[in-house]
């Protein structure tokens, strides 16, 4: 068989890539190769979003859309008719998402409704609004992590020891995927690292850091 199950993302790479080359040919002999094409890359789509689901609470998981379609808070809460102030408070933890906003969010990303409804902890209330609890948290005293990483984390909106200790594994894969780092291990370090920096034992942080890894 020529096509099989895309099982990586190496697979499904080189499988868009043939099938924009066979698209470009426009010819009638193709439009099978190319439907067989299409339905092989819509199923590995499907499921990675499922995939995401699982793993990714709601705001991480919208991160999560809004970067691979490279979509802005402004553009979404237009496109779906809401506040620009409230996408913003939904993705720094401040706000849940209302019943209106999942029905929303379901029908423009074509998702299910439960996909949005499960719970996760919101922000404390007055949590990181000074500058000084923000210097307390600067996350480039976790060894593994420098300017270049702390600035991706910050975009993120992982800006605490706090923040970087509860996020997912799984989530922090998808903000450094673009990066060349053993990225499970690494990942596994910075949250037990950060556990201990939050409580300002640095013992425990230096000895919590098990692997060696040039800050970025």
């Amino acid at each position: 068989m020529k096509y099989k199950i895309i099982k990586s993302i190496d697979q499904y790479n080189e499988y868009c890539n043939i099938h924009e080359a066979l698209m470009l040919k426009e010819e009638e002999a193709l439009i099978d190769e190319i439907e067989l094409l299409e339905l092989l890359i819509d199923t590995f789509d499907k499921s990675l979003i499922h995939e995401k689901v699982e793993q990714l609470n709601p705001v991480e998981l919208l991160r999560s859309i809004m970067k691979d379609a490279g979509i802005s808070q402004s553009k979404l809460a237009s496109s779906i008719e809401v506040s620009k102030q409230l996408i913003n408070d939904i993705l720094g933890y401040r706000r849940n998402f209302s019943k209106d906003l999942i029905i929303k969010l379901s029908k423009h990303f074509s998702m299910s409704q439960e996909a949005f409804s499960r719970s996760y902890p919101l922000q404390a209330k007055g949590e990181n609004k000074s500058k000084k609890a923000l210097q307390k948290s600067d996350l480039e005293r976790i060894i593994g992590i420098g300017p270049k990483y702390k600035k991706i984390l910050y975009q993120a909106e992982i800006r605490t020891f706090e923040q970087l200790s509860e996020a997912q594994i799984p989530y922090l894969q998808i903000v450094f995927e673009k990066e060349k780092i053993n990225k499970k291990q690494i990942f596994s370090s910075w949250k037990k690292q950060s556990k201990y920096a939050a409580k300002g034992d640095w013992k425990k942080m230096e000895e919590a850091a098990r692997m060696k890894s040039t800050p970025k």
